[in-house]
């Protein structure tokens, strides 16, 4: 077998590859005999018919056969032979005179991944989000908790802050309109923090019936991706203005949220313990998305397989539809899947980064870490030692917390090595951008 590997680009090959046509006929020939022995045809005996009979009636079909397998089998070979990672699906295409008889002879073209090379993680700066859950934090909570079990009723007056809004929009940006086609609907909140603050406080003051347009400076790390980044005009119909009726706080209603004491500071300090939990969590996403961040500053040069942006991109538009869906978007149209491409980029050249940081500096997976994700992934649901077995026995949702795990230890190591400076922030601060970072 003869290979020959040209570079089509930075990260592009193309690789001629040579099968002897003896190495071919040889296949063929061995499949065909074992054909005569086997196959059973009207007018001969079993395993009487003649070859020459085989060959007209199975040749050609055994020929394509055979040569599929032999591409296989030999790509993988030269792929071995020449160390090469190929990244997505070779495309393969095989000379067509070849497929007739003589040598086989195809190409390959396909993308490698880059050479990571270093990066200097002394220079660069992270700032690290510090922040408690005070007492207003839980106050806050219980509010909300009041508004959980709160009974809402449609109101005609204008909408105020603690009401509620049912709307649909329409948001336009350039070329781009969200939803491609029809409107939204969603239910906000002045200052509720699910859209941008100039969304939902452009109800305040309106009611039920009206239509207003307002301009929305959507941030970068908004869910929506075609709306990231971007002011839109956004046109939005108030369908449903409901105000709360409020339960009061007393021991009925600790009670119902698992405190038998029905004491409202016992009430309190559960409330503060989950507050510290999510904080915990949401500290630590926040924190990989700025040393995220910073990684991909500092490497903004990284060429990356386009095969790879392809498929993330492919990935970020299925979720956008799915989201669409549950909020009840019947049919949504798929939106281009170039609106998608940079992002896509900018979450491949992560992943490759945070690979490369952990493969340089040979961080292993800590299992116990895993096992304290698990355990508390597993604490939310009613039964926990059975999610926290279900986990084990998925490969698939282990898996899924072993790279959280390693991505979580590569940051741990890179602001052991980086500058850091402590940024004070409040509870809500912390929820809040990394709930946009997600």
């Amino acid at each position: 077998m003869q290979v020959s590997v040209e570079n089509t680009g930075t990260l592009g090959r193309l690789m001629k590859i040579q099968v002897p046509a003896e190495q071919i006929d040889g296949k063929i020939s061995t499949r065909l005999k074992q054909m005569s022995r086997e196959v059973r045809l009207k007018g001969f005996r079993p395993g009487r018919v003649p070859m020459s009979v085989i060959k007209q009636r199975f040749g050609q079909q055994v020929r394509q056969e055979i040569i599929g397998q032999t591409i296989q089998e030999s790509l993988g070979e030269a792929f071995r032979q020449e160390k090469l990672q190929p990244v997505g699906r070779p495309k393969v295409e095989p000379d067509v005179e070849s497929l007739k008889g003589g040598d086989l002879e195809y190409t390959a073209e396909f993308e490698v991944f880059p050479d990571m090379g270093e990066t200097d993680i002394s220079t660069l700066e992270i700032d690290q989000p510090k922040a408690n859950v005070n007492d207003d934090d839980v106050s806050t909570m219980i509010t909300t908790l009041q508004q959980q079990r709160a009974v809402w009723e449609s109101k005609k007056g204008k909408v105020k802050n603690g009401d509620r809004v049912a709307l649909e929009y329409i948001a336009v940006a350039g070329e781009t309109r969200h939803p491609a086609i029809g409107k939204e609907r969603i239910m906000v909140m002045p200052n509720g923090g699910g859209m941008p603050v100039a969304f939902e406080n452009a109800t305040l003051g309106h009611k039920a019936g009206d239509t207003l347009e307002v301009d929305v400076e959507f941030p970068e790390d908004f869910r929506i991706a075609e709306l990231a980044g971007k002011t839109a005009r956004v046109s939005m119909d108030i369908n449903v203005v409901e105000a709360a009726e409020m339960p009061e706080v007393d021991a009925d209603f600790v009670k119902l949220f698992g405190v038998e004491s029905g004491e409202i500071d016992d009430l309190k300090t559960e409330i503060k313990n989950n507050l510290e939990r999510e904080l915990a969590t949401a500290t630590t996403s926040l924190l990989k998305l700025e040393v995220t961040n910073k990684l991909l500053l500092a490497r903004n040069d990284l060429e990356v397989p386009q095969a790879l942006i392809e498929e993330e991109a492919g990935n970020l538009q299925k979720a956008d539809v799915q989201r669409l869906q549950q909020n009840g978007i019947e049919n949504p149209q798929e939106q281009p899947l170039e609106l998608y491409l940079d992002a896509a980029r900018q979450r491949v050249m992560a992943g490759l980064l945070f690979s490369e940081i952990a493969r340089a500096n040979e961080i292993q997976i800590d299992g116990e870490r895993v096992r304290e994700a698990i355990e508390s992934i597993a604490q939310t649901f009613e039964q926990p030692a059975q999610v926290v077995e279900l986990y084990y026995n998925n490969q698939n949702l282990l898996s899924g917390v072993e790279n959280s795990v390693l991505e979580e230890q590569v940051v741990d190591w890179v602001l052991t090595q980086a500058k850091v400076k402590k940024n004070k922030m409040n509870f809500q601060e912390v929820i809040q951008i990394a709930s946009r970072g997600r």
